[in-house]
């Protein structure tokens, strides 16, 4: 597992010393991955000590084993920085498509799909419009081996909804950066109430994957066009998130039938 989905997935037993650590790790892989555990002590001013408990919060048994992870995590490198002109669009775009299906595939999904055919309801909910497609396209799929889901337009809505879920129905977030304050709020009142949920945002530390009870990623891929008049134009292409709601629904099948 990537570090950044242990990082969501222990993020509960982290202290600030752990995050403080995790950060300028997740900022400086190579740095880190070639100096040894004392160094990264005398540089970020914690013991090694410290740093290796860290490592341990996350599931390995010691620094050797994080620095081989990081070591992977180097050779695999997701591409998040920006396609500018004359860079090969389809290539990166391909590229993004190819690291959610490597993450895909080294998740553990069997409890994801127990709730999903299990929950009395499934509800979805996305953030925007383009994680509102991704939601229509998951009701449309698992309406087609009579798994009906409920997709919850907008947030009023769900949030009025929000003392009738119960820990019999199943509740999947859909967002680009997982950092939206009100869904948080949401997520963590779901939490107390033990009601499971699955967050489906793209590959980055935030909020809403650290509280969720089940995470996927998708890799966005951040287009920059330069204008006739040297303007910037920005846009996100999210093709990795329909083909992620396509791998969960084959899965899904592959698996129930």
């Amino acid at each position: 597992m990537e570090l950044i989905a242990l990082l969501n997935k222990h993020y509960d037993k982290l202290n600030e010393n752990d995050l403080y650590t995790l950060r300028y790790i997740l900022d400086h892989k190579k740095e880190c991955y070639d100096i040894s555990i004392t160094q990264l002590a005398e540089k970020i001013n914690m013991s090694p000590s410290s740093i290796l408990r860290t490592t341990q919060k996350l599931g390995f048994s010691g620094y050797s084993e994080f620095k081989f992870a990081l070591k992977k995590e180097l050779e695999n490198e997701m591409i998040h920085s920006p396609v500018n002109d004359g860079q090969n669009y389809f290539d990166l775009l391909n590229e993004s498509i190819n690291n959610t299906f490597k993450h895909f595939h080294n998740t553990d999904l069997k409890a994801i799909i127990d709730h999903i055919y299990n929950a009395r309801n499934v509800f979805i909910y996305g953030t925007g419009w383009a994680q509102k497609l991704a939601g229509e396209q998951l009701v449309r799929l698992f309406f087609s081996c009579k798994r009906p889901m409920i997709l919850v337009n907008h947030y009023t809505e769900f949030k009025s909804m929000l003392p009738n879920y119960t820990k019999d129905d199943f509740i999947i977030f859909i967002s680009l950066s997982g950092n939206t304050e009100h869904i948080a709020e949401s997520l963590r009142f779901l939490k107390l109430k033990e009601i499971p949920t699955l967050s489906i945002t793209d590959f980055n530390n935030n909020q809403l994957a650290t509280l969720a009870t089940y995470n996927l990623y998708y890799q966005s891929t951040e287009i920059v066009k330069i204008t006739k008049d040297s303007s910037v134009s920005l846009a996100s292409s999210m093709a990795s998130l329909q083909v992620l709601c396509e791998l969960l629904y084959l899965k899904y099948v592959e698996t129930i039938y």
